[in-house]
């Protein structure tokens, strides 16, 4: 946790919407947010599944399942939803040949906590050129890489966004995938308009009304 962060993010928010009411806080995950519920959530994880002991990438490491930190935020979300709240986040991870291994927790958590839950398949990579060119871009050994991927019984890797919401409980894969050229594209941006071609609305959010407001409480 580091609280040169914190001061950045709170400049920032004085810097750009100075009339948003917008808290920041320091601390293990939901731990300081106590009870507090939102009506949106939006986090961005380190959830790269890497081998254990790799650390020239610190700030994605997601452990070799990609969910040591990505876990237990799943784990205390419904607790900080409203009645009408949803979240999202982006995410990658190995996977089979459809979908990928998170998909099973995904599918526990809709059913324990009473979740909509939609999982967005954005791309789906062949093992083998993507492990080489991923090793090579985050300075890790491939060797390494490719146990890591054998142990966990990878088929593919998987690059996927998540939206969570009340309603009636169960999750819904909607594949949407286009399948990549040989170097990896950037894991932030989906491809243009694959969202409304799936269906899926992502709650927008707007310059011209800030997102922390009396009547709408985001976290991000």
């Amino acid at each position: 946790i580091d609280r040169v962060w914190v001061n950045v993010s709170t400049f920032n928010a004085l810097l750009n919407v100075p009339d948003a009411k917008s808290a920041f806080h320091t601390g293990e995950r939901w731990g300081p947010l106590d009870a507090q519920r939102f009506d949106l959530v939006a986090f961005n994880a380190p959830f790269v599944p890497l081998p254990h002991g790799e650390t020239t990438t610190v700030y994605r490491d997601g452990g070799p399942d990609g969910l040591d930190v990505l876990g237990p935020l799943l784990d205390g979300l419904a607790g900080h939803l409203s009645d009408d709240g949803s979240a999202v986040t982006h995410a990658e991870g190995f996977g089979d040949e459809s979908q990928p291994f998170i998909a099973a927790r995904l599918a526990a958590m809709a059913r324990k906590d009473g979740l909509a839950i939609d999982l967005l398949l954005l791309y789906r990579f062949r093992l083998t050129p993507f492990l080489r060119e991923a090793s090579r871009i985050r300075d890790l050994p491939e060797s390494a890489y490719r146990r890591l991927a054998a142990e966990v019984g990878a088929k593919r890797y998987h690059r996927f966004v998540i939206r969570f919401r009340r309603g009636r409980p169960g999750l819904r894969p909607i594949d949407a995938v286009r399948y990549p050229p040989a170097e990896p594209p950037d894991p932030i941006r989906p491809p243009p308009g694959v969202l409304a071609a799936a269906g899926v609305r992502l709650p927008a959010l707007r310059r011209d009304r800030p997102p922390a407001t009396e009547g709408n409480r985001c976290l991000r």
